[in-house]
């Protein structure tokens, strides 16, 4: 696609939407996601339906649909006897369930890597330093990818916000380890995040779910839930610290974006009847309603305040190319989301479309 006008800097956080962004962040101190709110273009995001989260990582990464990505799910499925290729099976149909395959001649597999290169190895290509810590998806041998460290690592966490973590999920014993784990793994992202910034990485992609971990199990939906309503305050402290911390190690010029594909909503008539009978979550929140997440920019051509129309998950990436100096690639179905740009960056950038 060529070489970008400047830096970019794309922060996948999941949980991220209009609730968060503008009630809740709204009520307390959070400086950083009120920077984002005041600041930043935004627009709400529309995920495509049935609820697939690879799937939608994976359009906000490639500007297309899983119909041309192909990755659906997290897992595949191989019938050598019948099909010389990976199945790629929606888990949502018997197929994905396995229902139809023969039990003793199919195996659970990795899924087969997306068919469309995302946006960072497009840049890759063009010779931009990259480096994607962490991304939801299925992307083969991508050398771009830095591999995700698990548990057992030093973290730089505050020593005080730390024990004020550890405290609030102690009355939550079935998913410390989980949640916790999600907590470690965001701070070695964005420490990671941030040595690649240093080191002049001009293309950096993070993902961050602790916050979406934290308000699918424990997000207070009643006066009573002062002890779910502590912790989630405290981790939403602990993600402004971190976008705050990003904010610092870039400049002015870097074009931010923040990227949640979905969002996510208390469970609909159709979940809590299946938790009635034993099936599903047993808590508050989850994405399977497919809610609407959120896209927000900041950054040279960013029109400062505005409030776009919604758009899609593949708008993510022709958006992103604009504001870059950088063709739009035919392939891409998703189109630029014309209102978060300054009437002026449009009069002086014509969009440009390669095959």
């Amino acid at each position: 696609l060529g070489e970008p006008a400047r830096r970019l800097l794309v922060i996948g956080l999941e949980g991220l939407d209009a609730k968060v962004l503008l009630a809740d962040a709204a009520s307390a101190s959070y400086p950083n996601l009120a920077h984002f709110r005041e600041e930043g273009a935004r627009a709400v995001i529309r995920p495509h339906r049935p609820f697939l989260r690879w799937a939608l990582w994976t359009s906000a990464a490639t500007g297309t649909y899983p119909g041309q990505h192909g990755v659906k799910d997290h897992r595949g499925w191989d019938l050598p006897l019948v099909f010389t290729d990976t199945l790629r099976l929606l888990p949502w149909t018997p197929e994905g369930s396995r229902m139809i395959l023969p039990w003793g001649l199919s195996r659970q597999v990795p899924p087969p890597p997306a068919t469309v290169a995302p946006l960072w190895a497009r840049l890759d290509a063009s010779d931009v330093a990259t480096r994607v810590i962490g991304w939801p998806g299925s992307w083969g041998s991508d050398p771009s990818l830095q591999a995700v460290i698990g548990e057992g690592v030093e973290v730089t966490l505050e020593p005080t916000m730390r024990a004020s973590l550890e405290a609030a999920l102690e009355p939550f014993p079935e998913r410390r380890s989980q949640i916790w784990s999600a907590i470690v793994r965001d701070q070695v992202r964005v420490d990671a995040a941030i040595d690649a910034l240093a080191e002049g990485v001009g293309n950096v992609w993070i993902h961050l779910e602790a916050l979406s971990l934290a308000r699918r199990y424990h997000e207070p939906l009643r006066p009573r839930h002062t002890r779910e309503r502590l912790f989630l305050e405290l981790v939403m402290e602990l993600v402004d610290e971190q976008l705050g911390t990003l904010l610092e190690a870039v400049d002015r010029h870097t074009l931010v974006a923040v990227v949640s594909p979905f969002g996510l909503a208390p469970p609909g008539p159709f979940e809590q009847m299946k938790r009635v009978f034993g099936g599903g979550g047993s808590w508050h929140t989850s994405a399977e309603g497919c809610s609407d997440g959120l896209f927000v920019l900041l950054g040279d051509g960013v029109d400062p305040g505005r409030r776009a129309p919604s758009g899609r998950p593949p708008d993510v990436v022709p958006t992103l190319c604009y504001l870059l100096g950088l063709p739009v690639a035919q392939y891409m179905e998703g189109g630029v989301v014309v209102d978060m740009v300054t009437p002026s960056f449009l009069e002086e950038h014509p969009l440009r479309v390669v095959d």
